[in-house]
Parts: C-alpha cells; sequence; structure tokens
C-alpha cells in the first residue's frame, strides 16, 4: 500500500488550467478547517465515481485560502460534496451537497459548505 503526498500550499495560487471549447475549471472555496480533506464532484444526479480534488492552502497576497480546483469539466451542472469518510460522525453540513454550473471557457466559483458553517 502507498501513503498519498500531502501538499503544501501553492505559492502564489498559479496553475494551469486546461478551459476553452466546451470545457470550463471550477474553483471550490472551502473553510481551513477542510485544508487536506477531498472534495468529490459528479455530473449532476449521476453515481459517485470517486473523482475528487483536495483542498489545499493556497497563498495570494498576504493571506491564504482553501480552495480545490477542477479543470477541463464539461459544460453542465454538477454535484460536489466533501468526501465521506466510513464512518464519520461529524457535522450535518460536511454531508450537504452543492450543485453548480459549470460554463465552457470560463473559471467558475463556489464554495462548500455553501453558508458559514459551524463546528456541531
Amino acid at each position: 500500500m502507498t501513503a498519498e503526498v500531502v501538499q503544501g500550499p501553492t505559492t502564489g495560487a498559479r496553475v494551469v488550467l486546461d478551459i476553452g471549447g466546451g470545457a470550463g475549471a471550477l474553483v471550490v472555496y472551502a473553510p481551513d478547517e477542510l485544508a487536506d480533506e477531498e472534495v468529490e464532484i459528479r455530473p449532476h444526479g449521476a453515481h459517485w465515481a470517486g473523482v475528487h480534488a483536495a483542498v489545499r492552502a493556497r497563498r495570494v497576497g498576504a493571506g491564504v485560502l482553501h480552495a480545490g480546483l477542477f479543470d477541463n469539466l464539461d459544460a453542465g451542472l454538477y454535484d460536489l460534496r466533501i468526501r465521506p469518510v466510513r464512518g464519520d460522525e461529524r457535522a450535518a453540513w460536511r454531508r450537504a451537497t452543492v450543485t453548480v454550473e459549470v460554463s465552457a471557457g470560463v473559471v467558475t466559483e463556489t464554495s462548500l459548505p455553501p453558508t458559514p458553517c459551524h463546528r456541531g
């Protein structure tokens, strides 16, 4: 079994995106308490297939944002959630699903959870 490598903060928030034609990108902002968690994505209403991105600290100017990033997504509706862990008894907001529309040729932004989170 191999261990996953945990990435450190991205300096300058530089990324290369594969967008254009019929594809767009999606930035998912998250609270810092979700750092190193996985955001899972699926086409709206489809089965969860395990496609995910890590929530990483991204240094922007003097601050730090936490976000996951998906690129080369076909335009359309997508569902997002924090990837569940077996036996996870954390707050209900962590199990919420957010639906977002991705447009071709642009970077769409959303947040997870969609409202201010409260530990519980």
